[in-house]
């Protein structure tokens, strides 16, 4: 089944029958047959454009663009580019690897296009790390069963333009995507994409970053009274946190049948009880899932071990003018008690 659209089309958006299988079609200016390929080869989401006989117009053809490409007619001009973008994740698949952090979305490119068995990969576009090169995680699979879209810009997608993976990928799952550029695996709020230089970063940056080791007495009297912002920096730097709490060793932390209160999956409703097994399908699967309100459960104090809550901060109450809040909230609550 050909994904794609018409590049040589008039009008309203048509729906036409493609020998193998449904696409859509927009409208669009008429462009050349050799204009056609540049175009396509310019454009991230275009794996190659097929020249067809228009039966309602004699004498003129209609090109097709298509976003997957599992066999090549005749007709049919392939580009040479490795990879092409799809808008959204790859739902059902059988995975290769996840890689955190490590690797650029050109490297993964390179990876995945040297390793014969790796049909697509996929990446949040939001890094917590605010790593603006290396997206958080990347999710190598060896077939696609399965395509959710996002028009969000959440999620990004790239699918081996090769026609020898072709058999391992379910067409019909996928869609034509548009995007100006994915130069950079981020999100843009404007028109400008380019990473700005570190001395623009600093011209507009201005907020003052000091020592994590800084005394309570000192911070206390020269940014809290005063109230004056002020970031600070390297308070993790000895947290066990900082080895152990990736996917690969939390997995095995906790038992499978222990409960946590968490939402599985975006747009779901809070759960008092998931169990932990729910919680590794989608660290697996590299869904979204979110866990709440855990640190005075049981399971959840194995996590206090984990970090240090900064001292410059230790002492204070941060919850103590909120209504309602637990009396003891594991080492958070107790750290946090005694300023005001």
């Amino acid at each position: 089944m050909y994904s794609g659209l018409v590049i040589m089309a008039k009008g309203k958006t048509i729906n036409y029958k493609f020998p193998y299988g449904p696409y859509t079609a927009r409208p669009e200016q008429e462009v050349s047959l050799r204009e056609a390929q540049e175009l396509c080869d310019l454009d991230l989401s275009c794996a190659g454009i097929t020249s067809l006989p228009d039966p309602k117009k004699n004498g003129t053809n209609r090109i097709l663009a298509h976003s997957f490409l599992p066999i090549v007619m005749e007709e049919t001009y392939k580009s040479p580019k490795h990879f092409t973008f799809h808008a959204g994740k790859v739902k059902d698949s059988n995975i290769l690897e996840v890689r955190y952090g490590d690797m650029s979305v050109g490297e993964a490119k390179d990876h995945c296009h040297n390793h014969h068995d790796c049909v697509a990969f996929f990446h949040p576009v939001y890094n917590p790390t605010l790593e603006l090169n290396y997206p958080n995680n990347i999710t190598f699979v060896s077939s696609i069963e399965s395509f959710e879209p996002d028009s969000q810009d959440e999620w990004r997608t790239f699918v081996a333009n090769d026609l020898s993976r072709a058999n391992s990928v379910n067409a019909s799952s996928l869609s034509y995507s548009e995007i100006v550029s994915v130069e950079h695996p981020f999100k843009s709020c404007c028109k400008k994409t380019e990473i700005p230089t570190i001395e623009q970063i600093q011209a507009v940056d201005t907020l003052e970053r000091i020592s994590c080791d800084i005394s309570r007495k000192d911070f206390l009297e020269n940014y809290e009274k005063p109230r004056k912002p002020v970031m600070l920096v390297g308070c993790n730097k000895d947290w066990k946190a900082q080895e152990l709490w990736s996917y690969e060793k939390l997995i095995p932390r906790f038992d499978n049948s222990s409960a946590w209160r968490a939402t599985i999956g975006d747009n779901e409703k809070l759960k008092e009880d998931v169990p932990w097994s729910d919680v590794v399908s989608s660290m697996v699967r590299n869904s979204p899932f979110y866990i709440f309100d855990q640190l005075d459960h049981e399971e959840g104090k194995k996590l206090e071990e984990d970090y240090e809550w900064p001292g410059p901060i230790q002492g204070g109450d941060l919850y103590g003018s909120l209504n309602d809040f637990p009396e003891d909230y594991g080492k958070i609550k107790r750290r946090l008690m005694h300023l005001l």
